[in-house]
């Protein structure tokens, strides 16, 4: 009788043990899960699924520790989006939010390899990317002109960005130098009335 009791004892502890290790375990899952949703809403634009501004720097600084070992170059492009207010005003804030998420995917789709896009600021875009071959890198940034200038007939709605680029570290080792350059650049490409500039000049 007595062992049949110390038994059952035991054996409601061990129900127990199983019951609260299932409950831990489900609690660990859901914590984990919700420090990588807020993780990724501290990273990431909610609209255009780009990484946000605050980014920009950890990956800038990623990336440079990479290039200098790997003897590498940094492109950095700054885009903007041509009369956003305009297509705003227009066609509506939700067709201006398909164009930014349009352009963000459709950037990231020109180039191959290892690559990153940051949204900066309400229509402007940083893309950057390591490379060696600079050829290269120039036909990729003509095919994402070439691209984004697709989603005229795709979103029936015309669609420019002008473009200004900066290399790292020919023209600058920090972030904020190579920005303030690339975006010298894009402002004299949507003066002059064109789409882009060219990548590597100077």
């Amino acid at each position: 009788m007595a062992l049949n009791i110390y038994f059952g004892a035991i054996g409601q502890i061990h129900l127990w043990f199983v019951f609260l290790s299932n409950i831990l375990v489900l609690l660990s899952w859901r914590l984990g899960k919700h420090y990588d949703e807020v993780k990724y809403a501290s990273e990431i634009d909610s609209l255009t699924k780009a990484y946000n501004r605050r980014m920009a720097f950890r990956i800038f600084e990623k990336l440079v520790k990479k290039a200098n070992k790997k003897s590498q170059k940094i492109a950095l492009f700054f885009i903007d989006v041509d009369h956003f207010k305009s297509i705003n005003d227009r066609y509506g804030h939700h067709a201006g939010d398909e164009v930014l998420r349009r352009i963000s995917a459709t950037v990231l789709q020109s180039f191959k390899g290892e690559k990153y896009i940051v949204r900066w600021g309400g229509d402007e875009f940083v893309m950057m990317m390591p490379y060696t071959d600079e050829t290269a890198v120039k036909q990729r940034h003509k095919q994402m002109m070439y691209n984004i200038s697709t989603l005229r007939d795709e979103l029936s709605i015309h669609v420019t960005v002008s473009v200004g680029c900066s290399v790292y570290p020919k023209h600058g080792v920090r972030l904020n130098d190579l920005i303030n350059i690339a975006d010298k650049k894009m402002i004299f490409a949507k003066n002059m009335g064109k789409t882009a500039i060219g990548a590597f000049r100077r």
